[in-house]
């Protein structure tokens, strides 16, 4: 990533402060992305006898395949990674059967 995307959700202060006197940090000073993510469901369920039913079903999570940056890094001692997002999210489509009897 480049050093403006971690300017945006660490903050352009922080890389200017001297090394020369501790620094007072306030709660939570780091802030990630939001995030999108919409799940669907959609199934049919069919009677096969009086005490048997077929359920197919398909299930989507993050549906819109929205990219929710993750696993903000924020320890120091690792100062090639500070600050970056490291993971993302992708859609997924788990398909499914069942029998109730």
């Amino acid at each position: 990533m480049s050093f403006d995307v971690r300017v945006r959700f660490v903050g352009s202060a922080i890389w200017d402060l001297p090394l020369t006197k501790p620094i007072l940090v306030k709660k939570y000073p780091l802030r990630a992305p939001g995030s999108e993510n919409l799940d669907a469901t959609l199934a049919k369920s069919f009677a096969i006898a009086e005490k048997f039913r077929f359920q197919l079903r398909a299930d989507t999570f993050n549906t819109l395949n929205h990219t929710n940056l993750g696993g903000f890094v924020n320890t120091i001692n690792t100062p090639a990674t500070f600050g970056r997002l490291t993971q993302a999210t992708a859609r997924t489509m788990p398909l499914g059967a069942r029998i109730t009897f």
